[in-house]
């Protein structure tokens, strides 16, 4: 799938990452990967829905946090979007590279 994806064969990534999310769905990167390629491909209400199910293997995880906000600020619903990149903002754990984006983004929102 992260050949297929680094091809942009999203397509062909989308098949596998759902193959392998499905063989182990307990693999929380199996299924940001599935989350992620249906964003770029633009769909977001299934790359919500994988968000949203990643979070429940992951709760702190900052990249589903991150496109979910996204994906909510394209529907208008800034609250929900704010209430994503603030639990970005706050977590500081050394995967985070999101979390100064998140202020950034944070700061224009308000």
């Amino acid at each position: 799938g992260v050949t297929m994806a680094g091809m942009k064969r999203w397509e062909d990534a989308i098949k596998c990452f759902q193959k392998a999310s499905g063989l182990t769905p307990a693999n929380g990167e199996y299924l940001y990967n599935l989350a992620y390629a249906y964003h770029v491909q633009g769909m977001p209400e299934l790359a919500e829905d994988s968000f949203l199910r990643l979070l429940t293997l992951d709760p702190t995880e900052p990249r589903a946090h991150w496109y979910l906000a996204e994906i909510y600020l394209s529907r208008g619903d800034k609250p929900k979007a704010v209430e994503h990149l603030e639990i970005v903002a706050r977590n500081r754990e050394g995967r985070n590279q999101l979390g100064p984006l998140a202020i950034s983004r944070l700061n224009k929102l308000q």
